[in-house]
């Protein structure tokens, strides 16, 4: 866990080098189990120093805490079906970089998702979930261009774009994060989780 001070020095690169290490570690199957005891809640009474905020599906495979190894405290973690963003998404991560201090945002979105599966096969759904699958439908008209790709493969070209859609949303729609973002307060990056293999790869900004 770090303490305000280090929470304070610490660049977005740091924080980004730390969730690789502990997804490098998740994959070798050497995380630290003491990071998920009961002890961590008495630590975390006395301060709060998270390193990163990731914004992520919903799907119980991707648990970030476990997948880059990090302590209770360490990550702030928003869910939401298909890494859609919205008002109350902008709103939560303006509270985490601008009064939180936090410098580095993760959208990580994962491989085999459901929502832009069936956002790419119109799939029609009752009641709200219908208006998380349109916010996906933009990554889906830009790449069905594409040509004749089977549709597993259309479904991840799709998925990628969502993300990268996703990243653009949050440096554009908010007012307080673009000027974190000019300003190079803070950084913003995609990602995507291999619900396979357990690796997280980077996406280009």
């Amino acid at each position: 866990m770090n303490n305000k001070q280090e929470l304070d020095a610490m660049s977005p690169q740091s924080a980004l080098e730390t969730l690789l290490e502990g997804n490098k570690r998740f994959m070798s199957d050497v995380g630290d189990i003491k990071h998920q005891t009961i002890d961590r809640i008495g630590i975390n009474k006395r301060q709060r120093c998270p390193i990163a905020v990731i914004v992520t599906c919903m799907d119980s495979r991707l648990v970030p805490e476990l997948i880059f190894d990090q302590s209770i405290g360490d990550v702030l973690v928003i869910r939401i079906a298909g890494v859609v963003i919205n008002d109350d998404i902008l709103g939560s991560l303006e509270y985490a970089c601008q009064s939180v201090g936090i410098k580095y945002v993760m959208v990580l979105g994962h491989t085999q998702c459901e929502a832009v599966a069936g956002a790419c096969q119109d799939v029609q759904k009752h009641g709200g979930f219908i208006s998380v699958l349109n916010k996906i439908k933009p990554a889906v008209e830009a790449t069905r261009a594409g040509g004749n790709l089977p549709l597993s493969e259309w479904i991840e070209k799709a998925n990628l774009q969502h993300i990268k859609n996703s990243v653009g949303k949050i440096k554009k729609d908010n007012a307080v994060l673009k000027k974190l973002v000019d300003d190079k307060m803070i950084f913003i990056q995609g990602a995507v989780y291999n619900v396979l293999t357990g690796k997280v790869s980077l996406l280009e900004s």
